[in-house]
């Protein structure tokens, strides 16, 4: 029999443990051990084309707020949140390999740079064979139910 996996939950802005459908994915396919992970991505703090913030002193304070109370809320149930500074496609394969993950679960949003971000880890884990399992859950309806054709590749 094969030996069950454990699976990591990516938070990336969903930082929340209800209605969530990324951890609600790595539950059911988890077996056992789901592994919480936040990763703080130092290209939102950068400047965006208009050379504004992309994340301003108030909103980077309630990430923070928000991020320690998961880490709360977590430890509540008896687990906890491993938080990482960098990029999340080079950390979470070099974590998945070290903590011997077989799938990582994440949300999926409506940002062009999450979608870069995604595909190149959906490629950085595939060749170890682990896999990503991403989640439509920050918008109101789920892609697939938009009423036009012109939606956002979801090919990973």
């Amino acid at each position: 029999m094969k030996k069950a996996l454990p699976v990591i939950c990516w938070f990336r802005e969903d930082l929340r443990l209800d209605d969530n459908p990324a951890l609600n994915d790595a539950n059911k396919i988890s077996h056992g051990r789901v592994i919480p992970v936040y990763i703080l991505d130092p290209r939102r703090f950068q400047q965006n084309l208009l050379q504004w913030p992309k994340v301003g002193l108030y909103r980077a304070r309630f990430l923070l707020q928000s991020i320690s109370a998961l880490r709360v809320k977590l430890r509540g149930i008896g687990s906890d949140l491993i938080i990482r500074t960098g990029h999340p496609e080079l950390i979470l394969p070099e974590l998945a390999e070290e903590l011997e993950v077989g799938t990582v679960c994440c949300s999926e949003g409506g940002e062009i740079d999450e979608f870069s971000i995604t595909r190149e880890l959906a490629a950085q884990l595939g060749y170890d064979k682990r896999l990503l399992r991403c989640s439509w859950g920050r918008t109101l309806y789920p892609l697939n139910e938009l009423p036009f054709e012109d939606k956002p590749p979801l090919d990973f």
